[in-house]
């Protein structure tokens, strides 16, 4: 009897390298997920890359301890904004429907880096759309 197991060519390219840089990229879905330890929640964002053939995507995640690391980034590029314009239109404080990023089309920057011995992608920073950032 056949065990059958459906996979796409991105699932098979998941763990090979992307070549570092810029690339254009939306917003697919976004989730949260509870730290390893417990203490704090990661929220989750997958992005699909729009100019790879093969449906690639890429996660990328901001801490509930740590949001001022990248967070902002990621806000202003959805946003279409310089992120000093939209620091200086922000205000005091928020509350952020990270499902409303869903759709969004923004410049993310990839890197490579070795994790737990094997290399993987990351993404380093974002940045607007409309506003090519290279």
């Amino acid at each position: 009897m056949p065990l059958m197991i459906h996979v796409t060519k991105a699932d098979l390219l998941k763990g090979q390298m992307l070549t570092p840089g810029w690339k254009k990229a939306e917003v697919q879905t976004v989730y949260a997920k509870p730290s390893k330890d417990g203490e704090s929640v990661n929220y989750w964002v997958v992005f699909a890359f729009l100019d790879d053939p093969d449906g690639r995507t890429l996660e990328h995640n901001f801490n509930s301890k740590a949001l001022g690391i990248s967070l902002q980034n990621f806000l202003a590029a959805c946003k279409g904004m310089p992120l000093a314009e939209f620091m200086t239109a922000f205000p005091k404080s928020a509350d952020i429907d990270l499902e409303s990023t869903i759709g969004k089309q923004l410049h993310v920057k990839t890197k490579n880096e070795i994790f737990e011995g094997r290399p993987v992608n990351k993404i380093e920073d974002f940045a607007s759309f409309d506003k090519v950032p290279f």
